[in-house]
């Protein structure tokens, strides 16, 4: 199974990071770590957090940006932590392209997915919530209905037909969304 959600565990506190990791343990959920985490505990607490996820995938967010030989030298040095997923930005051309292309192109997790993502990183609505267990779950559930329904849109209309229909429903539900806000009901 692809792992749809990584939850963003962005504190430099080693013991609040390893007590969210071990309640969130399910399938499809995966755990990410930051920069900030790592300069406050390095490799250990990188090797803490991961015991404590268990067979959760972990994505290691340390946004490597350096000359290439540097780049590969880091990587080679993280191997050992259990990371699935490491970053390493693009060069400066690419950045550019990236950004403009971010500004046409701002969406939804569902048109992301809808796009063809394959996972998304999800932060404060977990980590924030008061039952984060529950915020996960729900947050993984919504992913994995939104790929089954992707599929099975794609499989009748076509990827085109149901990119566009994922567009048109991802917008009457943050508009229904939006409309609940404004009366005071939480989506």
């Amino acid at each position: 199974m692809a792992t749809p959600v990584f939850v963003a565990v962005d504190t430099p506190d080693l013991e609040a990071a390893t007590s969210m990791v071990g309640s969130l343990q399910m399938p499809g959920l995966g755990v990410k770590l930051g920069l900030e985490f790592f300069c406050a505990h390095g490799a250990a607490g990188v090797r803490s957090v991961v015991e404590a996820a268990g067979s959760a995938p972990l994505f290691l967010d340390l946004k490597f940006h350096d000359i290439p030989n540097t780049v590969a030298g880091a990587v080679r040095a993280t191997v050992g932590l259990g990371a699935a997923l490491l970053n390493a930005p693009p060069v400066r051309e690419q950045v550019v392209r990236l950004a403009k292309l971010a500004k046409e192109r701002v969406m939804t997790p569902a048109q992301a997915m809808a796009a063809g993502a394959t996972s998304l990183v999800v932060g404060r609505p977990i980590t924030r919530a008061d039952e984060p267990r529950v915020a996960a779950e729900a947050e993984r559930t919504q992913q994995e209905h939104q790929q089954v329904a992707s599929q099975q849109i794609s499989s009748l209309i076509g990827a085109d037909g149901a990119q566009e229909f994922q567009h048109i429903s991802s917008g009457a539900a943050r508009r229904e969304t939006e409309s609940d806000s404004t009366r005071g009901n939480k989506p």
